[in-house]
């Protein structure tokens, strides 16, 4: 039971930074620039240091995945014939994607660092687009309105 609060309380941390982040326009902004700005920086190895990589394109992403995976739960989609939406929204289904995702993400995030997979493309894929789809993603479900 005292595991399940923590689990809930980490879950909660990682929505209200996410809504800090992408909850307004004006915020939203604020975040797209700043992750422009240091994945471009660090994509073209204008300023090469590992730790833009691992805010920007691993620990942030982190928490906007259990973010997203959270969202999914609480948002009241009108539209949930879809098998994937429905597997998503279940409670397995959500923690198995999440896990998925948040593998390939912590697995590719490392290789990167360690110079194996040290490409142009990965690196602007890590710091500039993942982290605008993940701040984008959050700022739609946050603003979501169902039409009546």
């Amino acid at each position: 039971m005292n595991e399940q609060v923590k689990k809930s309380g980490f879950f909660e941390f990682c929505i209200k930074l996410a809504t800090t982040f992408a909850g307004s326009r004006g915020n939203l902004s604020f975040s797209v620039l700043t992750n422009l700005t240091l994945g471009v920086i660090y994509s073209f190895k204008i300023w090469n240091q590992p730790a833009i990589l691992i805010i920007f394109g691993i620990a942030l992403p982190f928490i906007y995945t259990i973010a997203v995976y959270t969202l999914i739960k609480k948002v009241d989609f009108q539209k949930q014939e879809e098998k994937f939406m429905k597997f998503a929204r279940n409670k397995i289904g959500n923690i198995i994607l999440m896990i998925i995702d948040l593998c390939i993400l912590i697995v590719l995030g490392i290789l990167i660092l360690n110079g194996s997979l040290d490409f142009i493309i990965l690196r602007i894929f890590y710091t500039i687009i993942l982290p605008f789809l993940y701040l984008t993603s959050i700022h739609v479900m946050l603003n979501y309105k169902p039409e009546d």
